[in-house]
């Protein structure tokens, strides 16, 4: 017999990936517009969310309609110094800003009256690539578990900062290829 996996359409479900990545940009969009507060616990997600609309407007050839660029923007500067966030979050935000700036009028804000707004992305994408410059070691790996704080707290140039020393606070592939491809783009 036929498997109900194969009569998919027939019960009014996605059946492309192209329906599927229209309806996830669809509800990732919603997120910026539904609350002020929706990132305030996951500053990651902001960054993660605009990088991903972005990439998905891009890949659409899409322009902006929605004002995610400028919703994520007032996000930002209102949670960037809000809380001592994991220093792979400037990695996202960055690479996110980056993106937006390398793809201006592909995104549809090639006006000059924009200038402003890509001014201050250019200004908080080197900030991010600061955040982790801070923060980083040249110190080599010392074997096979000092990428985190409870196998070496002494290696620093981690995910989140060099106080305290929390869980998770050594050195990640997650921190490291972010900042390297942030570094390239700048």
């Amino acid at each position: 017999g036929t498997s109900t996996l194969f009569n998919l359409r027939e019960e009014n479900v996605m059946t492309t990936y192209r329906e599927a990545a229209a309806t996830g940009f669809a509800l990732l969009a919603q997120q910026y517009q539904k609350s002020q507060e929706l990132f305030d616990g996951n500053f990651w997600f902001g960054g993660n969310t605009l990088h991903t609309c972005l990439h998905y407007m891009l890949e659409t050839k899409q322009t902006d309609t929605k004002g995610i660029l400028v919703t994520a923007k007032k996000f930002y500067d209102r949670l960037v110094n809000a809380a001592d966030w994991w220093h792979d979050d400037y990695a996202w935000w960055g690479n996110a800003f980056v993106l937006a700036i390398k793809n201006r009028n592909e995104l549809g804000y090639g006006a000059l009256s924009y200038n402003g707004l890509f001014d201050a992305l250019k200004s908080d994408a080197r900030d991010c690539c600061y955040k982790l410059i801070e923060n980083w070691s040249n110190q080599g790996y010392g074997g096979d578990l000092d990428n985190s704080a409870g196998a070496n707290p002494n290696i620093t140039g981690g995910t989140f900062n060099t106080q305290d020393q929390p869980p998770m606070s050594g050195r990640n592939s997650v921190t490291n290829e972010g900042f390297w491809i942030l570094c390239q783009q700048l």
